[in-house]
């Protein structure tokens, strides 16, 4: 059996532990903010945080490792004894301030010591604008820059903090690359270049590469980006030939004084060759006439062909279209001309005389002027049987005045025809005329403002009719 005196002494001795514990707890302190990653463009102020959970006696910073003395540039936002060691970083420099800072407070009677944890300070410096570099040549901003398959094609970054980030854009395809960053005279700042890794193929032959380059410095959705027009080598296989005046008629009839002009276009990369050929009719050889893309020269018998090379391979393509031109002498010219005209004047004499027949038939011409003589107002017509234009002898017998009025006529005729005595030869037919409801006043003057017309009848006339 173990004497009791041991186990007294292991009390005493848990005792003492617990103690010293509870003191421990009582003295520790923790850190409510951490500091955090923060930006800050060159030259403006900026800001770490560290907040303790309680009031310190003292509290401190390190910027890599190496302690910060506080001071002009660096100041503490508010005092220890409120538990708030943030820190204000005035006028940021990159080579004094741009790196991995933390904050802490030293063990004390009161405390013990604590170290936060390593926030990121960066300051940002705007990036300048990329380019982009072909086989290690520099390249203008919108150039057109022939490639081949095994082209080395490089976008540069240069005197941003941090490294832009690149990308690649083929028109609106995304296209894979790798940056890779080069330490530059100031250790600060990287130089970033990025490669294409996607192999160059045909489907590149005439497309917009653009470098995109994207900052925490740039404000926001603003991206900055260079781009050439790229051409990859490809074989012409299609020529097309027109005229220069635009029409499409392969045949060309013109007088030997007029001057032709032929244009020419083929695709492929580099620009093909051209040549004009030519032969005087279908049995001859075609013959080698200008060695140009766009001809112009004065007309004479012949076709001609345009012919495209190929830069790479001398391979000919000659155009579908083969243009026929035909000279005419200048006497045929005008007879032709002449031969058109009296044919213009033919198809107008046809037009006039058929208008002039069209109005014959319509009793629209010839237009005739009535001659107009005084008479006497005769008013035993009563008002419902008088026309518009009111026709009739001395013994009042109603007559046809016009084709829209035959139907009335004809009833007035038959209504009087068996009690109107004939007309006799020589007898006079006074015709009153009224112009829309408003009789025209007389030649005469005569007062009551009505004009007569006189028809004289050379042979008699029946009781049906005049």
């Amino acid at each position: 059996m173990p004497p009791r005196h041991s186990n007294a002494m292991k009390v005493n001795i848990l005792k003492i532990f617990l103690l010293v514990l509870t003191i421990a707890l009582a003295n520790c302190i923790s850190i409510k903010t951490q500091p955090s990653n923060t930006s800050v463009q060159e030259s403006e102020t900026g800001q770490l945080d560290c907040v303790f959970d309680s009031s310190v006696s003292n509290c401190y910073w390190s910027k890599d490792d190496v302690p910060v003395e506080i001071g002009d540039r660096y100041r503490l936002a508010n005092s220890p004894n409120t538990g708030d060691c943030s820190l204000k970083i005035s006028t940021a420099q990159l080579k004094f301030d741009d790196g991995l800072w933390s904050c802490g407070t030293s063990q004390t009677s009161d405390h013990l010591g604590i170290l936060s944890q390593k926030a990121k300070f960066t300051v940002l410096i705007t990036p300048k604008e990329p380019y982009i570099m072909v086989n290690r040549v520099q390249q203008d901003n919108e150039s057109n820059v022939p490639l081949d398959y095994s082209s080395k094609i490089i976008c540069v970054s240069e005197s941003g903090n941090p490294p832009a980030d690149l990308s690649w854009q083929l028109d609106s395809m995304s296209l894979a690359g790798l940056v890779t960053l080069y330490n530059t005279t100031d250790e600060k700042i990287k130089r970033a270049e990025l490669n294409i890794t996607q192999q160059i193929d045909k489907s590149w032959k005439e497309s917009k590469l653009s470098c995109i380059s994207d900052h925490q410095s740039y404000p926001p959705i603003e991206r900055h980006y260079t781009y050439i027009n790229i051409k990859i080598p490809y074989s012409t296989t299609s020529v097309n030939a027109f005229s220069a005046n635009g029409t499409t008629d392969t045949t060309m009839k013109v007088d030997s004084h007029t001057w032709i002009g032929l244009n020419c276009t083929a695709d492929g990369f580099p620009e093909p060759k051209y040549r004009w050929d030519h032969k005087t009719d279908d049995n001859s050889q075609w013959k080698s006439y200008r060695t140009e893309q766009n001809i112009s020269f004065q007309a004479f018998s012949a076709q001609f062909q345009c012919v495209a090379i190929d830069s790479a391979t001398e391979n000919e393509i000659r155009s579908q279209q083969v243009f026929n031109v035909i000279t005419i002498s200048a006497s045929s010219a005008k007879i032709g001309i002449i031969l058109s005209s009296i044919v213009i004047v033919l198809v107008l004499i046809v037009i006039l005389v058929t208008g002039i027949y069209y109005l014959y038939k319509k009793k629209k011409w010839p237009f005739k002027t009535p001659t107009h003589e005084r008479g006497h107002n005769n008013t035993n017509i009563p008002e419902n049987e008088q026309l518009n234009h009111n026709v009739y002898t001395d013994n009042t017998l109603p007559l046809r005045e016009s084709p829209k009025r035959n139907e009335q006529n004809e009833e007035l005729l038959n209504r009087n025809q068996n009690t109107q005595p004939a007309l006799k030869p020589g007898e006079l037919v006074y015709a009153q005329l009224s112009f829309n409801g408003s009789p025209r006043r007389s030649p005469s003057n005569n007062n009551n403002g009505t004009e007569y017309a006189s028809i004289k009848f050379d042979k008699p006339a029946s009781k049906s009719g005049p």
